[in-house]
């Protein structure tokens, strides 16, 4: 079986039995173009059970097949816990997105339009959060919630194999999104357009409760930040 070089962040960490079952779940899974794992925020404490620990090597079938409903909602394959066969890499293109935060979310979207994936359920991957991290990042416009919109126009609401988006839970990602995107303006970032885009979610919905509570979080951070 020929594969690509598999991703590997050079602040994260993966368990010596990544690679192995991962090239058994594609041998299992002969059509599958990629297999990704589980993975767990790690935040660089001393871990050393982690690594000593054997892991299983049992499948998650909510993502063994075509998955880019699921993926649509949130992207769960980590690019360090990726494995590629080649004619994956090779058929799928490079990396096509201006912006950092969501080429890994362009391109695994892109590929799950042409190949079904396996995933392996056991974390095989710690993720390291750091403040600094490119994904704490607050920028002037939504990315990831424009990537979503823009994903949705070109590929539309199913799968491949007809299976289609869950439109509800769809409605909480978004909302979830731009919830965050409010929080972190208010929070430490553009306080004004924090505050217009919580106004436009309580103006729209839903869960508006939840939206003036997340409001007054942020501006108590705003007002009394950590040391």
């Amino acid at each position: 079986m020929t594969l690509s070089t598999s991703r590997l962040d050079s602040d994260d960490v993966w368990h010596p039995q990544k690679i192995e079952h991962q090239l058994k779940a594609l041998e299992q899974f002969p059509a599958a173009g990629m297999c990704f794992t589980g993975f767990a925020p790690w935040h660089g404490e001393n871990k050393p059970g982690w690594f000593t620990e054997p892991r299983a090597s049992a499948l998650d079938p909510r993502f063994c097949n075509w998955v880019y409903h699921e993926l649509i909602l949130d992207n769960w394959a980590l690019p360090s816990s990726w494995l590629m066969r080649r004619a994956m890499w090779k058929e799928t293109g490079p990396f096509q997105c201006d912006h950092q935060q969501t080429d890994d979310w362009e391109y695994v979207i892109r590929a799950s339009r042409q190949f079904p994936f396996v995933k392996l359920q056991e974390d095989y991957v710690l993720y390291r959060q750091v403040s600094t991290s490119l994904s704490k990042r607050v920028t002037p416009a939504n990315i990831g919630e424009l990537m979503r919109d823009s994903l949705i126009d070109r590929f539309g609401l199913a799968s491949p194999d007809g299976t289609r988006v869950d439109l509800a839970a769809l409605c909480r990602q978004r909302y979830k999104g731009w919830r965050n995107f409010a929080d972190a303006h208010c929070a430490r970032g553009d306080f004004k357009l924090g505050l217009r885009t919580f106004g436009k979610l309580l103006r729209d919905g839903p869960n508006r409760g939840q939206t003036l509570l997340s409001v007054a979080m942020a501006c108590r951070r705003r007002l009394l930040p950590r040391a």
